[in-house]
């Protein structure tokens, strides 16, 4: 029989994993996800640009883009990190907690909520830096070497047919 302290344990552990699990891949706030460091790294790029950026030979700015590539990339990867640590921390603390059930059908089940949260959060980095259209690493490679060779050589793109 489980006692009333117990079972309030439970139902606030399932409340969490409710809660978290209904945030859509949840981004923890000290890891941004992968696919929003392109950006990050391009504005910090320009931030720092003085005032002959926008005017550079082509040779300079292909240095400058693929040092800029090299530092998105490394970002994104070490985001992707950080959101796996941060999966895989939460995940032990949650287990810690899941033996204090004293009830084996309860302790087994939050353990398994606590491993399908982690293992969702895990895939949602994973696909944050790895999706084939959106995610960080594809847009180092594409988007994001355009805006900047763009910005370094002050080029006007314009789109649409």
């Amino acid at each position: 029989m489980i006692s009333s302290r117990v079972a309030a344990r439970v139902f606030c552990v399932s409340l969490v994993f409710v809660l978290l699990a209904g945030s859509a891949r949840a981004q923890y706030s000290e890891c941004p996800l992968p696919q929003g460091i392109p950006e990050a790294v391009y504005m910090s790029i320009l931030a720092q640009a003085d005032a002959y950026f926008g005017g550079l030979t082509q040779k300079t700015c292909d240095s400058i883009v693929k040092t800029g590539v090299a530092t998105c990339k490394a970002q994104v990867k070490a985001a992707y990190k950080c959101g796996v640590k941060t999966a895989n921390s939460n995940y032990a603390i949650l287990l810690k907690q899941c033996a204090e059930l004293t009830d084996p059908d309860a302790r087994a089940s939050c353990k398994d909520g606590a491993k399908t949260l982690r293992d969702y959060n895990v895939d949602g980095y994973r696909n944050s830096m790895d999706d084939d259209v959106m995610g960080g690493l594809v847009v180092c490679d594409n988007a994001f070497v355009e805006a900047l060779n763009s910005q370094c050589m002050d080029i006007v793109v314009v789109g649409g047919p």
